[in-house]
């Protein structure tokens, strides 16, 4: 008995499976590592980074490698209603209004995106010293249709840098609202 047709065949069915999960998807979106149809959201993942998903905000949560009585690097995509957070400046605001009661807030920087799906986003990079370990933030805030996206990405303030190309991964390929 030859077991090349039995591969071919199982390798036909996981490929004919693989491609029903992202059919009817834009080709940019269907290309990315996670989507989220539900909340419509999609982004890469860095490699050697673990997910986890749920269904409470923060929908998505990637955690970088490093041992677990550390800082490990993070990223977590919050979803919420558009009405609940009104435009982009509204949200920024808001946002900063509460990150600044933190202890030791520091804004590093702000700046205007757009994303390659067309939609602007704002990114905000800040430090804060409220827990035990200072921390280092990017946040990237986007609002599409009826939703509006908070991604998040946290290191220790010292490792932040050796991580911020895997954060930047996520930020630049980080689509909404096909």
């Amino acid at each position: 008995m030859n077991p090349r047709p039995a591969i071919a065949a199982v390798a036909v069915a996981l490929a004919l499976l693989g491609a029903g999960c992202r059919a009817g998807l834009p080709d940019d979106v269907a290309r990315l590592d996670y989507v989220d149809r539900q909340h419509r959201f999609a982004v890469n993942l860095p490699d050697g980074w673990s997910r986890r998903e749920s269904a409470d905000n923060p929908f998505l949560v990637v955690m970088g490698p490093g041992p677990d009585d550390a800082v490990r690097p993070s990223l977590n995509v919050v979803v919420l209603p558009r009405q609940a957070v009104g435009d982009i400046d509204e949200m920024v605001a808001r946002t900063r209004s509460q990150l600044e009661t933190f202890a030791g807030f520091e804004a590093v920087s702000e700046e205007t995106r757009q994303l390659a799906g067309g939609h602007a986003a704002r990114v905000v990079t800040f430090r804060q010293d409220a827990f035990e370990v200072p921390l280092k933030q990017r946040q990237m805030y986007v609002i599409a249709a009826d939703r509006a996206y908070t991604v998040t990405a946290t290191a220790g303030a010292d490792t932040f840098a050796d991580n911020e190309n895997a954060f930047e991964v996520c930020l630049k390929s980080f689509r909404v609202g096909w």
